[in-house]
Protein backbone atom coordinates (compact mmCIF):
# COMPACT_ATOMS: atom_id res chain seq x y z
CA UNK A 1 0.00 0.00 0.00
CA UNK A 2 2.74 2.31 0.98
CA UNK A 3 4.48 1.71 -2.80
CA UNK A 4 1.61 2.45 -4.14
CA UNK A 5 1.08 5.87 -2.42
CA UNK A 6 4.27 6.68 -3.16
CA UNK A 7 4.23 5.43 -7.28
CA UNK A 8 0.76 8.11 -7.17
CA UNK A 9 2.98 10.57 -5.30
CA UNK A 10 5.62 10.15 -7.71
CA UNK A 11 3.35 10.60 -10.83
CA UNK A 12 1.44 13.35 -9.29
CA UNK A 13 4.50 15.11 -8.99
CA UNK A 14 5.80 14.25 -12.51
CA UNK A 15 2.73 15.55 -14.10
CA UNK A 16 2.84 18.62 -12.25
CA UNK A 17 6.19 18.92 -13.24
CA UNK A 18 5.90 18.46 -16.62
CA UNK A 19 3.04 20.46 -17.16
CA UNK A 20 5.25 23.71 -15.31
CA UNK A 21 7.38 22.51 -18.73
CA UNK A 22 4.46 22.86 -21.30
CA UNK A 23 3.42 26.14 -19.67
CA UNK A 24 6.69 27.64 -19.29
CA UNK A 25 7.76 26.63 -22.97
CA UNK A 26 4.26 28.03 -24.25
CA UNK A 27 5.23 31.43 -22.78
CA UNK A 28 8.38 31.80 -24.02
CA UNK A 29 8.47 35.01 -26.78
CA UNK A 30 8.56 33.38 -30.03
CA UNK A 31 11.09 34.61 -33.21
CA UNK A 32 9.82 33.71 -36.49
CA UNK A 33 12.50 33.50 -39.18
CA UNK A 34 10.99 33.98 -42.63
CA UNK A 35 13.11 33.96 -45.80
CA UNK A 36 11.74 34.10 -48.99
CA UNK A 37 15.05 32.11 -50.63
CA UNK A 38 15.96 28.72 -49.47
CA UNK A 39 19.37 27.49 -47.94
CA UNK A 40 20.62 26.26 -51.69
CA UNK A 41 21.16 29.97 -52.01
CA UNK A 42 24.36 31.32 -50.70
CA UNK A 43 22.99 34.56 -49.72
CA UNK A 44 20.23 33.07 -47.45
CA UNK A 45 22.95 30.82 -45.61
CA UNK A 46 24.71 33.60 -45.10
CA UNK A 47 22.36 35.69 -43.58
CA UNK A 48 21.30 32.90 -41.19
CA UNK A 49 25.36 33.26 -40.21
CA UNK A 50 24.42 36.83 -39.66
CA UNK A 51 21.69 35.47 -37.05
CA UNK A 52 23.85 32.87 -35.75
CA UNK A 53 26.63 36.13 -35.24
CA UNK A 54 23.51 37.92 -32.95
CA UNK A 55 22.06 34.92 -30.84
CA UNK A 56 23.33 35.14 -27.37
CA UNK A 57 23.81 32.16 -25.23
CA UNK A 58 20.65 30.32 -22.72
CA UNK A 59 18.20 32.92 -25.01
CA UNK A 60 14.68 32.04 -23.28
CA UNK A 61 13.25 32.73 -26.96
CA UNK A 62 11.72 30.48 -28.90
CA UNK A 63 12.64 30.18 -32.26
CA UNK A 64 11.79 28.79 -35.58
CA UNK A 65 12.60 29.03 -39.40
CA UNK A 66 10.70 28.99 -42.60
CA UNK A 67 11.54 29.02 -46.04
CA UNK A 68 9.54 29.89 -48.84
CA UNK A 69 11.54 28.88 -51.89
CA UNK A 70 10.44 31.44 -54.21
CA UNK A 71 13.58 31.72 -55.84
CA UNK A 72 13.19 27.93 -57.32
CA UNK A 73 9.67 29.41 -58.40
CA UNK A 74 9.01 29.70 -62.08
CA UNK A 75 5.43 31.19 -61.48
CA UNK A 76 3.78 34.25 -59.53
CA UNK A 77 0.73 31.74 -58.91
CA UNK A 78 3.55 29.31 -57.31
CA UNK A 79 4.70 31.82 -55.27
CA UNK A 80 0.94 32.80 -53.95
CA UNK A 81 1.26 29.26 -53.22
CA UNK A 82 4.23 29.18 -50.95
CA UNK A 83 2.68 32.07 -49.31
CA UNK A 84 -0.45 30.57 -48.26
CA UNK A 85 1.75 28.16 -46.50
CA UNK A 86 3.88 30.51 -44.94
CA UNK A 87 0.78 32.71 -43.81
CA UNK A 88 -0.60 29.70 -42.30
CA UNK A 89 2.92 29.17 -40.46
CA UNK A 90 2.42 32.60 -39.24
CA UNK A 91 -1.02 32.11 -37.35
CA UNK A 92 0.01 29.25 -35.82
CA UNK A 93 3.01 29.64 -34.29
CA UNK A 94 1.42 32.73 -33.82
CA UNK A 95 5.28 34.80 -33.40
CA UNK A 96 5.73 37.71 -31.18
CA UNK A 97 8.46 38.79 -33.93
CA UNK A 98 8.26 38.31 -37.02
CA UNK A 99 11.77 38.18 -38.85
CA UNK A 100 10.94 38.80 -42.62
CA UNK A 101 14.19 38.48 -45.57
CA UNK A 102 14.05 39.03 -48.42
CA UNK A 103 11.30 41.29 -51.16
CA UNK A 104 9.05 38.22 -51.98
CA UNK A 105 8.19 37.36 -48.17
CA UNK A 106 7.60 41.37 -47.68
CA UNK A 107 5.42 41.70 -50.54
CA UNK A 108 3.59 38.05 -50.57
CA UNK A 109 3.27 37.63 -46.91
CA UNK A 110 4.37 40.06 -43.89
CA UNK A 111 2.31 43.08 -45.55
CA UNK A 112 -0.73 41.15 -44.26
CA UNK A 113 0.67 41.96 -40.65
CA UNK A 114 0.94 45.62 -41.09
CA UNK A 115 -0.75 46.99 -38.03
CA UNK A 116 -1.57 43.80 -36.24
CA UNK A 117 -0.78 44.63 -32.26
CA UNK A 118 -0.14 40.98 -31.56
CA UNK A 119 2.96 40.80 -34.30
CA UNK A 120 6.10 43.54 -34.88
CA UNK A 121 7.66 43.00 -38.19
CA UNK A 122 11.79 43.37 -38.73
CA UNK A 123 12.74 43.28 -42.51
CA UNK A 124 15.54 42.19 -43.43
CA UNK A 125 17.11 42.10 -46.81
CA UNK A 126 14.39 44.66 -48.73
CA UNK A 127 15.68 46.08 -52.19
CA UNK A 128 12.42 48.21 -52.51
CA UNK A 129 11.63 51.35 -51.10
CA UNK A 130 9.27 51.38 -48.07
CA UNK A 131 6.31 52.27 -49.94
CA UNK A 132 6.06 49.63 -52.09
CA UNK A 133 4.86 47.33 -49.23
CA UNK A 134 3.56 50.04 -47.16
CA UNK A 135 5.89 50.37 -44.15
CA UNK A 136 7.10 53.87 -44.57
CA UNK A 137 3.73 55.22 -41.79
CA UNK A 138 3.37 50.93 -40.00
CA UNK A 139 3.82 51.45 -36.57
CA UNK A 140 4.87 48.14 -36.39
CA UNK A 141 7.90 47.82 -38.71
CA UNK A 142 11.61 48.25 -38.17
CA UNK A 143 13.72 47.10 -40.32
CA UNK A 144 17.23 47.41 -42.55
CA UNK A 145 17.00 47.98 -46.24
CA UNK A 146 19.81 46.36 -48.44
CA UNK A 147 21.23 48.47 -51.01
CA UNK A 148 24.32 47.94 -53.42
CA UNK A 149 27.25 49.80 -52.40
CA UNK A 150 28.03 52.32 -55.63
CA UNK A 151 31.00 53.89 -53.42
CA UNK A 152 32.30 50.64 -52.57
CA UNK A 153 32.11 49.28 -56.24
CA UNK A 154 34.42 52.24 -57.23
CA UNK A 155 36.55 51.91 -54.20
CA UNK A 156 37.38 48.33 -54.95
CA UNK A 157 37.88 48.92 -59.12
CA UNK A 158 40.27 51.96 -58.23
CA UNK A 159 41.90 49.55 -56.32
CA UNK A 160 42.19 46.90 -58.89
CA UNK A 161 43.02 49.18 -61.54
CA UNK A 162 45.74 51.12 -59.88
CA UNK A 163 47.27 46.99 -59.71
CA UNK A 164 46.60 46.44 -62.97
CA UNK A 165 47.98 49.19 -65.44
CA UNK A 166 47.20 47.19 -68.65
CA UNK A 167 43.45 47.96 -67.35
CA UNK A 168 43.93 51.53 -68.22
CA UNK A 169 42.54 54.44 -65.82
CA UNK A 170 38.97 54.50 -64.14
CA UNK A 171 37.29 56.34 -66.54
CA UNK A 172 35.27 53.92 -68.71
CA UNK A 173 31.56 53.19 -69.02
CA UNK A 174 29.47 50.01 -67.34
CA UNK A 175 26.78 48.42 -68.15
CA UNK A 176 24.55 46.03 -65.92
CA UNK A 177 22.95 42.77 -67.07
CA UNK A 178 20.90 40.73 -65.38
CA UNK A 179 17.41 38.59 -65.68
CA UNK A 180 13.89 39.82 -65.31
CA UNK A 181 13.41 39.19 -61.66
CA UNK A 182 11.84 41.79 -59.28
CA UNK A 183 15.15 42.10 -57.45
CA UNK A 184 17.44 42.98 -60.54
CA UNK A 185 14.62 45.43 -61.93
CA UNK A 186 15.03 46.95 -58.40
CA UNK A 187 19.10 46.94 -58.24
CA UNK A 188 18.95 48.75 -61.65
CA UNK A 189 16.70 51.37 -60.35
CA UNK A 190 18.74 51.97 -57.47
CA UNK A 191 21.80 51.64 -59.04
CA UNK A 192 20.83 54.45 -61.89
CA UNK A 193 20.02 57.03 -59.34
CA UNK A 194 23.42 56.73 -57.64
CA UNK A 195 27.07 59.26 -58.37
CA UNK A 196 29.15 57.02 -60.41
CA UNK A 197 31.95 59.33 -61.70
CA UNK A 198 34.51 58.96 -62.84
CA UNK A 199 33.00 55.62 -64.31
CA UNK A 200 29.90 56.36 -66.49
CA UNK A 201 27.18 53.76 -66.02
CA UNK A 202 25.48 53.12 -69.00
CA UNK A 203 22.22 51.78 -67.63
CA UNK A 204 20.72 48.26 -67.26
CA UNK A 205 19.62 45.28 -69.62
CA UNK A 206 17.34 42.89 -68.45
CA UNK A 207 16.44 39.01 -70.17
CA UNK A 208 14.53 36.35 -69.43
CA UNK A 209 16.23 33.25 -71.31
CA UNK A 210 19.30 32.16 -71.28
CA UNK A 211 19.66 32.68 -75.10
CA UNK A 212 19.08 35.99 -74.81
CA UNK A 213 21.93 36.41 -72.16
CA UNK A 214 24.15 34.93 -74.52
CA UNK A 215 23.41 36.97 -77.25
CA UNK A 216 23.24 40.14 -74.77
CA UNK A 217 27.12 39.19 -73.64
CA UNK A 218 28.28 38.84 -77.00
CA UNK A 219 26.88 41.96 -78.17
CA UNK A 220 28.54 43.84 -75.52
CA UNK A 221 31.62 42.79 -75.80
CA UNK A 222 34.20 45.88 -76.62
CA UNK A 223 31.84 48.50 -75.42
CA UNK A 224 32.02 48.83 -71.77
CA UNK A 225 35.34 49.20 -69.31
CA UNK A 226 33.52 46.72 -67.19
CA UNK A 227 30.13 44.46 -67.10
CA UNK A 228 28.24 44.48 -64.16
CA UNK A 229 26.55 40.93 -63.28
CA UNK A 230 23.99 40.71 -60.35
CA UNK A 231 20.76 38.71 -61.17
CA UNK A 232 20.93 35.55 -63.44
CA UNK A 233 19.00 32.75 -61.15
CA UNK A 234 15.97 33.08 -63.39
CA UNK A 235 17.01 33.03 -66.82
CA UNK A 236 15.08 30.36 -68.16
CA UNK A 237 15.97 27.24 -70.83
CA UNK A 238 15.37 27.80 -74.40
CA UNK A 239 11.84 26.49 -74.87
CA UNK A 240 10.97 25.16 -70.91
CA UNK A 241 9.64 26.29 -67.86
CA UNK A 242 13.10 25.43 -65.85
CA UNK A 243 15.98 27.92 -65.16
CA UNK A 244 19.60 27.60 -65.91
CA UNK A 245 21.81 27.11 -63.12
CA UNK A 246 23.59 29.85 -61.93
CA UNK A 247 27.22 28.25 -61.63
CA UNK A 248 26.44 27.69 -65.74
CA UNK A 249 25.62 31.30 -66.57
CA UNK A 250 28.40 32.56 -64.56
CA UNK A 251 30.93 30.37 -66.11
CA UNK A 252 30.08 30.53 -69.56
CA UNK A 253 29.70 34.14 -68.84
CA UNK A 254 33.41 34.51 -67.84
CA UNK A 255 34.21 32.13 -70.98
CA UNK A 256 32.70 34.29 -73.26
CA UNK A 257 32.78 38.07 -72.27
CA UNK A 258 36.15 39.82 -73.36
CA UNK A 259 35.01 42.33 -70.90
CA UNK A 260 35.86 42.12 -67.29
CA UNK A 261 33.22 40.76 -65.29
CA UNK A 262 32.07 42.53 -61.63
CA UNK A 263 29.34 40.35 -59.56
CA UNK A 264 27.07 43.34 -57.26
CA UNK A 265 26.16 40.48 -54.82
CA UNK A 266 29.17 38.66 -53.64
CA UNK A 267 27.99 34.83 -54.00
CA UNK A 268 28.21 36.04 -57.59
CA UNK A 269 31.81 34.54 -57.35
CA UNK A 270 31.11 31.53 -55.29
CA UNK A 271 29.09 30.73 -59.25
CA UNK A 272 31.97 31.91 -61.19
CA UNK A 273 32.50 35.04 -61.58
CA UNK A 274 36.29 36.67 -61.15
CA UNK A 275 35.52 39.71 -59.01
CA UNK A 276 31.94 40.62 -56.48
CA UNK A 277 31.36 43.33 -54.32
CA UNK A 278 28.18 43.12 -52.77
CA UNK A 279 26.45 43.85 -49.72
CA UNK A 280 27.01 42.42 -46.64
CA UNK A 281 24.45 39.71 -45.87
CA UNK A 282 26.41 38.95 -42.40
CA UNK A 283 25.25 42.41 -41.86
CA UNK A 284 21.89 42.04 -42.62
CA UNK A 285 21.08 39.08 -40.84
CA UNK A 286 22.92 40.21 -37.38
CA UNK A 287 20.95 44.25 -37.60
CA UNK A 288 17.98 42.62 -38.00
CA UNK A 289 18.02 39.89 -34.89
CA UNK A 290 19.21 42.36 -32.56
CA UNK A 291 16.14 44.55 -33.60
CA UNK A 292 14.01 41.24 -33.00
CA UNK A 293 15.44 40.58 -29.43
CA UNK A 294 15.66 43.81 -28.18
CA UNK A 295 11.47 44.34 -29.37
CA UNK A 296 10.92 40.73 -27.82
CA UNK A 297 12.48 41.83 -24.83
CA UNK A 298 11.32 45.49 -24.74
CA UNK A 299 8.54 45.76 -27.37
CA UNK A 300 8.31 49.93 -27.14
CA UNK A 301 11.65 50.14 -28.11
CA UNK A 302 9.99 49.64 -31.57
CA UNK A 303 9.76 53.60 -31.80
CA UNK A 304 12.99 54.32 -30.89
CA UNK A 305 14.38 52.13 -34.03
CA UNK A 306 14.65 54.49 -37.37
CA UNK A 307 15.13 52.14 -40.66
CA UNK A 308 18.81 51.13 -41.31
CA UNK A 309 20.89 50.94 -44.43
CA UNK A 310 23.42 48.99 -44.87
CA UNK A 311 27.03 49.95 -44.67
CA UNK A 312 29.35 46.87 -45.00
CA UNK A 313 30.21 44.97 -48.16
CA UNK A 314 31.80 41.78 -48.94
CA UNK A 315 34.35 41.66 -51.46
CA UNK A 316 34.79 38.15 -53.13
CA UNK A 317 37.07 36.24 -55.67
CA UNK A 318 37.15 33.60 -57.90
CA UNK A 319 41.19 32.63 -58.51
CA UNK A 320 41.04 30.31 -61.92
CA UNK A 321 38.41 33.60 -63.44
CA UNK A 322 41.23 36.07 -62.75
CA UNK A 323 43.82 33.81 -63.56
CA UNK A 324 42.16 33.39 -67.28
CA UNK A 325 42.32 37.00 -67.36
CA UNK A 326 45.68 37.39 -66.40
CA UNK A 327 44.36 39.68 -63.53
CA UNK A 328 46.25 40.22 -60.23
CA UNK A 329 44.44 41.66 -57.92
CA UNK A 330 46.21 43.53 -54.58
CA UNK A 331 46.54 41.61 -51.66
CA UNK A 332 44.37 43.98 -49.39
CA UNK A 333 41.47 42.62 -51.30
CA UNK A 334 42.73 39.05 -51.46
CA UNK A 335 43.20 38.92 -47.96
CA UNK A 336 39.89 40.62 -47.39
CA UNK A 337 37.89 38.26 -49.41
CA UNK A 338 39.80 34.99 -47.80
CA UNK A 339 38.88 36.36 -44.38
CA UNK A 340 35.17 36.29 -44.91
CA UNK A 341 35.59 32.74 -46.48
CA UNK A 342 34.61 34.52 -50.34
CA UNK A 343 37.69 32.98 -51.86
CA UNK A 344 37.00 30.29 -54.33
CA UNK A 345 39.88 28.37 -56.29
Amino acid sequence: MKKLLLSVIMLSFLVATIGVIVVEGASRPRILILHSYETDYAWTRTVNQGIDRAKRAHMNVDIRYHYMNTKNQSSEAAKKRAATVAKRVVDNYQPNVLLVIDDDAQRLVATDYIGNEAIQIVFAGVNAELEAYGYQDANNVTGILERKSVSAIKEVLRLLVESQPRLGSLKGSVVYLSDSSTSAKLDAGYLAKQEWAPLEYQGHLGVKTFEQWKQAVLSLNGKYQFLLVGGYRKLFSDGSESFVSAEEVAQWTEANSTLPIVGINAFNSEDGVMLSIGASPFEQGEIAFERAIRLVEDPASLSQMSVAISKQYVVALRHQALEARDIKVPKVLEAFARATNNYFE
